[in-house]
Parts: structure tokens; C-alpha cells; sequence
């Protein structure tokens, strides 16, 4: 074991380094959706940890999304308006 196994940064300092707000990354934290540690009840992380995680939880894109000319389809969200009467109607 090296002694980055045992290196620990608290929320502050993992929140600077991966360019989050401090409340964006407790919000991660509160959601479980980061790993973490609780020593004290402060929050610490282990930063190769964060950078395994960072690297799993990254968006790569597609072969045929590399192609930025490509048109866009348009999807319309209209409402079916059914058994709608005007008032003159009723």
C-alpha cells in the first residue's frame, strides 16, 4: 500500500479540485451518489477513489456524435386538445 491509498481531503479541498461548489458535492454526498468517508463526522474522500470514480462517471460521446453538422431532428411536444368546446358551444 502507497501512502496515496491512505491520503484523505476533506469536502472543501475535493469540491476546489473537481471545480464544484461545496454545496453541489454535499448534495452528492447527502444522495450517496459519490463515495465518501465519515471520520468524525466531517466528510472526507480518497482522492484516486474520486479520480476512478470521475473517470466512470464521464460522459463519453458516440462515434456518429463527433459529426456536429449533422442536422438535428425537431420533436414538437404538442397537446392533443380533445372534446374541447368554446364557450358559445356549451
Amino acid at each position: 500500500m502507497t501512502n496515496e491509498d491512505f491520503e484523505l481531503i476533506d469536502i472543501k479541498n475535493a469540491a476546489n479540485k473537481m471545480r464544484l461548489s461545496f454545496w453541489t458535492l454535499y448534495t452528492l454526498v447527502r444522495r450517496k451518489k459519490i463515495p465518501y468517508t465519515r471520520l468524525g463526522g466531517r466528510i472526507y474522500f480518497r482522492p484516486k477513489i474520486l479520480r476512478e470514480w470521475l473517470e466512470k462517471n464521464t460522459n463519453k460521446p458516440e462515434d456518429d456524435t463527433l459529426n456536429v453538422h449533422r442536422k438535428r431532428s425537431r420533436t414538437t411536444n404538442k397537446k392533443k386538445l380533445c372534446n374541447i368546446r368554446s364557450p358559445a358551444q356549451n
